[in-house]
């Protein structure tokens, strides 16, 4: 299995053993795509997923299903680098 930032908690605590020393019965599969994975744990196939925030909303919207995200991953480095624009107040805006 492939190690990623977003993923390398999961993936290198089954690599070395960490799950199995706390005797959970963890695997970590490939995926292919977020839409992919909100299907695979609504159905049941899976007891937990990692997918974007917005296929979990257009999911629950077009079936009702109900979902729960967890946590959420921030892996754009930009955003988080980059400063916020000063807020002007109208009195000092110019036109």
């Amino acid at each position: 299995m492939g190690v990623s930032r977003p993923t390398s908690p999961f993936t290198l605590s089954v690599n070395d053993g960490t799950f199995a020393r706390y005797h959970l019965n963890v695997t970590v599969d490939r995926g292919v795509g977020s839409g992919d994975t909100v299907s695979k744990v609504a159905s049941g196939t899976y007891d937990i997923g990692q997918a974007d925030l917005y296929s979990m909303v257009r999911f629950m919207g077009e079936t009702r299903h109900p979902l729960i995200a967890v946590f959420m991953v921030n892996d754009n480095l930009r955003w988080q680098s980059r400063p916020w624009p000063r807020a002007t107040s109208p009195s000092r805006r110019t036109s």
